[in-house]
């Protein structure tokens, strides 16, 4: 296995930044080395030292979610404020270049814990390279494992469709509901064809084309195309009657190019979300008996965990249908709570919100699960609140950023449960790369000037939402499971250990077996 020095980290990386100038059109993915290629998407790929256009771009991302969820009129208003905000962010970089105080170059003389270990070399090297992190296979029934996405960006999952069945890797979102592939004869948006893809058509002899219409819109892109029917079968679930899904004849650059490593979406909300007017996945699986109820269950997986002290770990990151492993989560830290969205969402009660273990005051917010966002992002208001009591945070004037070396702890209270982020999840990239040590974007953004438009159900405090989007930065802390039957949310601290109990759980079955 090997072992990296701050030397081989920086190769590494020039390397990857090498490849991506040649423009190689192959995903990587992850088999016990790191990889020293082409990133997987462009959009999300770090190029400059000066990384305030990447996180740019997931803020935009986030914000876009964040909007929907608000409903159409606050989304329409944040459509009209994107090209204003693009060019705020141009002038801001503009002046930054000549302000008193550069943030490339903060002094970090300033640092209240000078001691601390700073962002991840190794992280660094993700965001650069952009791999594919494969995940081990689940012992556990019912499972399959999740695939990490360059530096968490998201999360995918094999699924089998057709006859003969194909492999799709999917984009697990649990803040969509629709299943789709690309079609055999997509094309591009402005971009040609789509992609080094897996597509399904006609080759499959149990595909159906309705040629009913569909379309959506995500934080980042959009599709276009018809409703088919076809066999699927996921973590050795087969359906026995064809589901209905869509096929995208017509894909925008986030999702045609070939630097993408999904050939499609996994939408885990509720069907109330779903632009195809179709049943979930889970919701088939549940109607012919093939899991007892609709329960979907995440561990998250967070890809510095795949390398411990330079050598590289397994990714146990898994998705449960029909259940939930006890092996990956704490059960004395488990809580269920109702889900409290009218739309479709997963969206769970907050109790309140701490910073380094002090309440902000923060009651009656609520928490949007969304696997298919990097950030947390939420009302100016609470956001500012937050990093108040984050030693040495800063505010750009649109943009909080923090401390690499911070160790400050935000917590979740959620049904008298405190569940706390790990500090390293706080960070999401430093302003300059070759400053570690220095300053990082902070992982929790606000967006700004949202309020409670008229005929939502959104809760409100002073005229402003209550409701966040919460993403990975939270998720990869926590074991959660969503059922619709019940429509309720449980969520519990990890395991400790969660790779070491699975191998636990294979030596115990092993003995059985013999």
């Amino acid at each position: 296995m090997a072992v990296f020095s701050p030397a081989g980290v920086l190769l590494l990386s020039v390397l990857g930044l090498a490849a991506c100038a040649l423009g190689r059109p192959n995903p990587l993915s992850w088999d016990g080395h790191w990889p020293t290629t082409s990133p997987v998407h462009s959009e999300h790929h770090v190029k400059d030292t000066d990384t305030s256009a990447t996180y740019h771009q997931h803020v935009q991302r986030a914000s876009r979610r964040y909007s929907r969820v608000l409903g159409s009129s606050v989304e329409k208003r944040f459509n009209q404020a994107v090209i204003e905000n693009a060019v705020s962010h141009l002038q801001e970089t503009q002046a930054n270049a000549s302000a008193p105080v550069n943030l490339l170059i903060l002094d970090e003389s300033n640092n209240p814990n000078p001691e601390g270990s700073g962002f991840s070399p190794i992280g660094l090297e993700i965001a650069l390279v952009q791999p594919v992190i494969r995940a081990e296979q689940p012992r556990q029934p019912n499972s399959i494992g999740l695939d990490i996405q360059a530096n968490d960006i998201g999360y995918i999952a094999t699924v089998q469709i057709g006859t003969p069945p194909k492999n799709f890797s999917l984009f697990v979102d649990s803040g969509s509901s629709d299943l789709w592939v690309g079609h055999e004869e997509c094309k591009g948006y402005d971009v040609g064809d789509c992609g080094a893809h897996t597509f399904l058509g006609n080759s499959s002899t149990t595909f159906n084309n309705t040629g009913d219409p569909w379309h959506i819109r995500y934080g980042a892109g959009f599709v276009l195309g018809k409703i088919v029917t076809d066999l699927v079968s996921i973590a050795g679930l087969q359906l026995k009657a064809p589901h209905k899904f869509g096929v995208a004849m017509e894909e925008s650059p986030e999702f045609a190019s070939s630097k993408v490593p999904y050939d499609g979406f996994l939408g885990t909300a509720k069907s109330h979300l779903s632009q195809q007017h179709a049943p979930t996945l889970i919701e088939a699986l549940r109607n012919e008996g093939l899991v007892k109820e609709g329960i979907v269950s995440y561990h998250i997986p967070r890809a510095l965990d795949t390398m411990k002290a330079g050598v590289p770990v397994k990714n146990v990151g898994e998705l449960t249908l029909g259940a939930m492993n006890p092996a990956k989560f704490n059960a004395s830290t488990l809580v269920t709570v109702r889900n409290v969205s009218p739309t479709g969402f997963w969206e769970a009660p907050v109790d309140e919100v701490r910073v380094n273990g002090t309440s902000i005051g923060l009651a009656r917010r609520s928490a949007i699960l969304d696997t298919g966002s990097t950030l947390l992002v939420a009302p100016k208001v609470d956001v500012s609140a937050i990093h108040m009591l984050i030693p040495g945070s800063l505010y750009t004037g649109t943009r909080w950023i923090i401390p690499c070396t911070t160790n400050a702890t935000i917590s979740l209270v959620i049904s008298g449960q405190e569940f706390p982020i790990d500090s390293r999840d706080l960070l999401f990239l430093p302003l300059n790369m070759g400053r570690l040590k220095g300053y990082c974007w902070s992982s929790i953004s606000e967006m700004q000037g949202v309020s409670k438009p008229k005929g939502t159900n959104i809760g409100k405090t002073g005229g402003k939402t209550t409701s966040w989007l919460v993403g990975d930065v939270f998720l990869k802390n926590v074991y959660f499971s969503t059922n619709l039957d019940r429509d309720t949310i449980s969520i519990a601290r990890l395991a400790e250990q969660p790779d070491l109990a699975a191998s636990e759980a294979t030596e115990l079955e092993d003995k059985a077996a013999n």
